[in-house]
């Protein structure tokens, strides 16, 4: 039984150690003598595996065709023309923070070359671990946030009347800070209120919207500004049944305090809380008796989804 557990352990103590991955060039075979070299002097740090040889000749395509590797990191080596070998340029690709990294560095043609591959590929590898554990060299772990981006917005909530609202944006990220600008329109059902007589309201707006936040981690916080041009149309009934009509359009002005929570990196769930105001107040009576007022200061509060396509 004591002898299981050591297996067990021993097995997963292999499973759990980094990969690099070595891949040679199609014109340049990796000597078999420096592939042994690594796997000794990085014995105790990763497991060296020797992939396909790479079919791109320049370093931009070459980083894009070991996009899909499971290793920790993929490095290469390029063989520079000399008398006596010329030594090697060696080319380490790996993830730090959600950003591919590629280090290039030259090793002299010695008796060392394998151990002082080996130095810097370990060295390497340590502060691609330290920076993010589990992250692989560039087919997996989280991927940077887009600097620019177009965005759909959906959401639904209460300011003056329940309304729901469709919005395309643009935004930019600068270090930690976004901002977004674009257009919104929404529409608000119908509301009634009074029983004969009674008075029918809907609202229907279209406006610009411009938000400024930080992000911290998946969050991004900030606080956004909306003018809308606003359509309110009501339909008044009277005791009598007599039906009337009227349309008032005016300017609103809304601030928001928001929240995203980005569940993937493209996809957020968004909130806002805040207060409304029109530029003028109107109140629309219907045989004398005061049935809707617009245009006073409301209570805002939105749910929603915002989807960007980088």
């Amino acid at each position: 039984m004591r002898a299981f557990v050591i297996v067990a352990a021993l097995a997963t103590w292999a499973r759990a150690q980094p990969t690099i991955e070595l891949r040679p060039l199609a014109n340049q075979p990796i000597p078999d003598e420096l592939g042994q070299q690594l796997r000794i002097y990085l014995a105790d740090t990763a497991a060296v595996e020797v992939g396909p040889p790479l079919a791109a000749t320049t370093l931009p395509d070459r980083v894009r065709e070991v996009a899909g590797s499971t290793a920790e990191l993929v490095t290469w080596l390029e063989q520079v023309p000399g008398p006596a070998g010329g030594g090697y340029i060696v080319v380490v690709v790996g993830k730090r923070d959600g950003r591919a990294v590629v280090d290039i560095g030259q090793v002299p043609p010695s008796d060392a070359s394998g151990r002082l591959l080996a130095l810097r590929i370990g060295a390497f590898l340590d502060d691609t671990l330290a920076s993010g554990v589990g992250e692989k060299a560039l087919g997996a772990g989280p991927q940077p946030p887009p600097t620019r981006w177009l965005a759909l917005a959906l959401g639904a909530g209460r300011g003056e009347l329940p309304a729901a609202s469709v919005g395309v944006e643009v935004g930019a990220r600068r270090g930690p800070w976004v901002v977004e600008a674009g257009l919104v329109g929404s529409a608000s059902l119908p509301q009634t209120s009074g029983d004969m007589p009674s008075l029918e309201l809907a609202e229907q707006r279209l406006g610009v919207v411009a938000r400024a936040g930080r992000v911290i981690g998946p969050v991004d916080v900030g606080l956004a500004l909306e003018l809308d041009g606003e359509r309110a149309h009501v339909v008044g009934v009277s005791a009598a049944g007599t039906r009337s009509e009227a349309t008032s359009v005016h300017a609103v002005v809304r601030g928001t305090g928001e929240v995203a929570w980005w569940v993937t990196r493209q996809v957020a769930v968004r909130g806002a809380v805040g207060v409304e105001h029109a530029t003028s107040v109107e109140r629309f009576l219907v045989e004398g008796e005061a049935l809707a007022t617009i245009g006073t200061l409301a209570f805002v509060a939105t749910a929603g989804i915002a989807i960007r396509f980088p």
